[in-house]
């Protein structure tokens, strides 16, 4: 007996409405029109002959049958999702697709990943990026590297590396004319910002209990990468991530001219949806990628 079921577009812009309480959100999710969206939601409303929201000025309220219809069609799209996933991963058990931050892509993952080829070489790992990486749903990805805020309902978040504040500059801003030896020396130099992270500075400033330096001023770069080259060209002094710096402090390129640390609550996290947590390629990449950040965090 064929079964008989609404239009797969209208239940899909019915459950992305009713997880974000908005067709504008759930628009452009699919990537499709808001208008789009309320007329797929009204014509299953029409089929099911019963409403699924209530219609205010500018916001929608789900009934008790839409939320009835949601709790059921929300565990049908996790089956499928989990079996389309099983699926595909016989048929791309090779290849893993990661989204990072970028700074953090291309001065601490990318540099380390060799060391994952050498015990996984059948497993490609491609590394894509983005400043907001935590959006599953826009792309396909495997797994984020992203920060808490990224980390929603139906994912499982496991800490990375908690990350802490150095300040590091060129060797040369340690002599010459005003050399910098002591943190109120920072009143002449130029600060330098990642727009990614404009706090850094006055996170670092409160936390060393340092004053009368405004953690405003200094010059600013869209993302630490600009940042971290600015102050390696001797441009000014960067209130940074350690783990973004590690290998530059290795080589003498920056220095650390204070020996001074101060924890930051924007840790990194590993991410990905929990109906995946047992691929074996996930579960590889994530057993790997906690054992590599125990050992190089701080250094």
């Amino acid at each position: 007996m064929p079964r008989r079921l609404p239009p797969l577009n209208a239940l899909r812009a019915f459950e992305a409405a009713a997880r974000h309480l908005s067709f504008t959100r759930a628009a452009h999710e699919l990537h499709v029109s808001q208008g789009a969206v309320s007329r797929q939601v009204k014509a299953l409303e029409d089929y099911l002959q019963v409403p699924l929201f209530k219609r205010a000025n500018r916001s929608i309220v789900i009934t008790e049958e839409g939320q009835a219809f949601m709790s059921a069609l929300g565990k049908a799209f996790d089956m499928i999702d989990h079996a389309t996933s099983r699926l595909r991963a016989r048929s791309e058990q090779g290849l893993l697709t990661v989204r990072v931050l970028p700074t953090l892509a291309m001065r601490w993952l990318i540099p380390r990943l060799h060391k994952f080829y050498e015990v996984h070489p059948q497993i490609e790992v491609r590394i894509t990026t983005s400043s907001r990486p935590g959006d599953f749903a826009s792309a396909d990805v495997d797994v984020v590297i992203g920060r808490k805020p990224d980390c929603g309902p139906g994912l499982r978040c496991d800490v990375v590396m908690r990350e802490d504040l150095i300040v590091v500059c060129s060797p040369s801003l340690l002599s010459g004319k005003r050399p910098l030896r002591q943190p109120a020396d920072l009143a002449n130099k130029n600060l330098l910002h990642a727009l990614t992270r404009p706090e850094a500075w006055r996170v670092w400033l409160e936390g060393a209990s340092v004053g009368e330096i405004d953690p405003d001023a200094g010059l600013r770069f869209e993302h630490y990468y600009f940042a971290i080259q600015a102050a390696i060209g001797g441009l000014g002094v960067l209130a940074v991530p350690r783990p973004l710096v590690s290998e530059d402090l290795a080589t003498g390129q920056l220095v650390a001219p204070f020996d001074i640390s101060v924890p930051s609550d924007d840790n990194y996290y590993l991410i990905y949806p929990e109906n995946r947590s047992d691929l074996p390629k996930l579960q590889a990449f994530r057993k790997w990628i906690l054992t590599i950040a125990g050992t190089s965090h701080g250094t």
